[in-house]
């Protein structure tokens, strides 16, 4: 509707103009009116109206000053006069200025309506002119955006001065790319459908930019436009939009640019976060506020023995059955992967490596969890297929819970067994009860007593004799004392001696040479 201001020092002329036709059906719509001249320019400078449709007699200042104030404010401004007066020099005067038509009054309804569908055609014209110049300057700027972003970035400082242009000098800037996805994998309909909504919302606003940003869609913004509630605007949009198209949609921005030299870092910081959406865990859409940690790029050296030594906390948490202590395990072995600069693929596959092993390992070790690699095998496999980091660790957290639980029997007694079987793994290393009883999540006295109970040895005791045991099995096969004290977890050949003595009742040197004799 194109918006009109009557301008007639009697109201019942205004009053009567207004009714005598169907505005709206016409076209327009009445948006005020005036009884002077004065009166009519301060409201030609609020309403900016398409039309004005001016008396030509008022007292003060009459019609043709109005006019000519009127056409120097703007010169294309539409205006139609009526006059009581078939005054030759005022209709010359009324042309010479640039109206539209004189009419006289009393004015004829349908000689009214002929010239108001002329002015109609006439603005409909200036305005379709106005809307191609506007798409050509539209289009031109988003071909210097998508130049200036992905193909000729050595140019960027020209093209800055472009973009500045747009929204005038001192304007804050910001990039958005938005990805599409499909199950099929076809996206074309839906991008093409989503870069036009896009448009409507943005570019016919003023407010944005669609340029093509390869595989994703890219939106120049006023940095404006993503506070507070326009940014929940676009992201329900964009999840709109998507399930009408049938397909997803994550939308990333990259940190807001002060002036239109600093659009490139934008566009780079909103690629880095799309390519790293998987430590967003699958949210919609990313800016500055729900920015989260991303592998570092500033990452130091891999370190495997440190990773190793996690895997170890790891396994010695499952082994006893110590289901509290998993998540945070995997918690820290995925903060030591991100710290390192691990990516999405090279995370899961290390992950997915460090499980077969624990799995393999606790199979092998362990009686009843043979069966385990095979049961969780296609949850190690869908691990790969996590859209989400944090949904990951929860993952593999679950897997390594339901492990414990595919070799629990329950009771007490269970994690007693579970703790013999750890001794008889690992007896050469440096097993100490406050390390198990932390593993186990117990209080170290009254684990060393519920070994007691159970086995009928004291901790340190059943440990001693487990090493004895697997010392005389070497010794038998000519190993020389001092290796197979350092075999079994007794790194001093003295202490080594003394324990043998203690539960053999004779030196391990003595024990060998019976069977060196045999």
């Amino acid at each position: 509707m194109y918006k009109v201001i009557l301008v007639d020092d009697e109201p019942s002329i205004r009053e009567g103009l207004a009714e005598l036709l169907d505005w709206e059906a016409l076209g327009y719509r009445i948006a005020g009116s005036a009884a002077s001249g004065k009166e009519a320019l301060l409201l030609n400078a609020r309403i900016r109206p398409d039309l004005l449709i001016v008396d030509i007699r008022m007292p003060g200042m009459d019609g043709m000053e109005l006019i000519r104030e009127l056409k120097k404010e703007d010169a294309d401004v539409r205006v139609l006069v009526l006059s009581g007066y078939a005054d030759f020099n005022y209709a010359r005067q009324a042309i010479a200025l640039g109206v539209d038509n004189y009419l006289l009054k009393p004015v004829d309804e349908d000689e009214l309506a002929d010239n108001l569908g002329t002015i109609k055609r006439a603005l409909d014209e200036r305005e379709a002119k106005r809307e191609a110049e506007k798409r050509t300057e539209e289009e031109r700027l988003s071909e210097r955006l998508t130049a200036m972003l992905t193909t000729a970035p050595e140019r960027a400082e020209t093209w800055a001065s472009e973009m500045a242009s747009w929204r005038g000098e001192g304007a804050g800037f910001r990039v958005v790319l938005i990805e599409i996805a499909a199950d099929g994998g076809e996206t074309a309909l839906a991008r093409r459908q989503i870069g036009e909504r896009l448009k409507a919302a943005y570019e016919k606003t003023g407010v944005g930019i669609v340029f093509d940003a390869g595989a994703p869609i890219g939106l120049l913004l006023a940095d404006s436009v993503l506070r507070d509630s326009a940014r929940r605007r676009l992201t329900a949009s964009l999840r709109d939009w998507g399930e009408l198209a049938g397909c997803r949609v994550f939308a990333a921005a990259g940190e807001g640019a002060p002036d239109a030299a600093g659009i490139p870092l934008s566009f780079a910081t909103a690629k880095l976060r799309a390519q790293h959406r998987f430590f967003y865990d699958g949210a919609d859409f990313i800016d500055d506020e729900t920015a989260r940690r991303l592998p570092s790029a500033e990452a130091g050296p891999f370190e495997p023995d440190l990773l190793l030594r996690q895997a170890e906390r790891l396994y010695l948490a499952v082994c006893t059955g110590s289901e509290a202590r998993v998540a945070p395990i995997v918690e820290e072995i995925g903060d030591l992967l991100l710290g390192a600069g691990e990516g999405e693929d090279s995370l899961k596959a290390r992950f997915v490596q460090l499980l077969t092993r624990l799995l393999e390992k606790l199979s092998a070790r362990q009686p009843g969890a043979g069966s385990a690699p095979t049961l969780l095998e296609p949850k190690l496999l869908a691990i790969h297929r996590a859209c989400g980091y944090q949904t990951m660790l929860a993952q593999i957290s679950g897997l390594l819970v339901e492990a414990i639980r595919l070799t629990d029997d329950g009771g007490g007694e269970r994690q007693i067994r579970k703790m013999t079987q750890l001794i008889d793994a690992h007896y050469k290393d440096n097993l100490k009860l406050e390390k198990l009883a932390e593993a186990f999540n117990y209080n170290s006295a009254y684990l060393g007593k519920l070994f007691k109970s159970v086995t009928g040895d004291s901790f340190n005791t059943y440990l001693d004799k487990v090493r004895i045991a697997k010392a005389k099995q070497l010794l038998r096969t000519g190993l020389k004392v001092y290796e197979a004290a350092e075999q079994v977890g007794y790194p001093n050949p003295d202490y080594f001696h003394g324990k043998f003595r203690k539960y053999e009742g004779l030196s391990p040197g003595a024990y060998r040479s019976q069977f060196e004799s045999s």
